[in-house]
C-alpha cells in the first residue's frame, strides 16, 4: 500500500478532524463562523450589484454601514429569561417580580 496515492484524502481527513475538534471544545468560534458565513451569503448579492457602478471595496464598506446602521434602529428585544419572568403578571393579580424562582 503506497500512502502517497492516498495523501490527499489523509491531509483533508486529518484538517476534518482538528476543525471538528476545535469546534466541539470552542462551540462559540463555531457559532461565530456560522454566522459570518451566514452573514456573506446574504450581503453577496448586494456587494456584487453595487459593484458594478462603484469599486467592490466601497461597495462592501457602504453595504455593511447601511446594514448596521438599519439594526441600531430596531430596538433590542429583552432576550433573558429572568427579565422576561419578571414582566409577566402573577394569577393572584401581582407582578411576576414579587416572586422570584431561587
Amino acid at each position: 500500500m503506497n500512502l502517497r496515492n492516498y495523501r490527499t484524502s489523509i491531509i483533508i481527513a486529518i484538517t476534518f478532524t482538528v476543525l471538528l475538534s476545535t469546534f466541539w471544545y470552542l462551540q462559540q468560534l463555531a457559532f461565530i463562523v456560522f454566522l459570518s458565513l451566514l452573514l456573506q451569503l446574504l450581503l453577496h448579492p448586494l456587494v456584487d450589484k453595487l459593484s458594478k457602478r462603484m469599486p467592490r471595496g466601497l461597495a462592501a464598506s457602504l453595504v455593511i454601514v447601511v446594514s448596521a446602521g438599519l439594526r441600531a434602529g430596531f430596538p433590542q428585544r429583552n432576550t433573558e429569561p429572568h427579565q422576561i419572568h419578571q414582566g409577566l403578571p402573577c394569577a393572584d393579580g401581582g407582578a411576576a417580580a414579587k416572586h422570584r424562582p431561587p
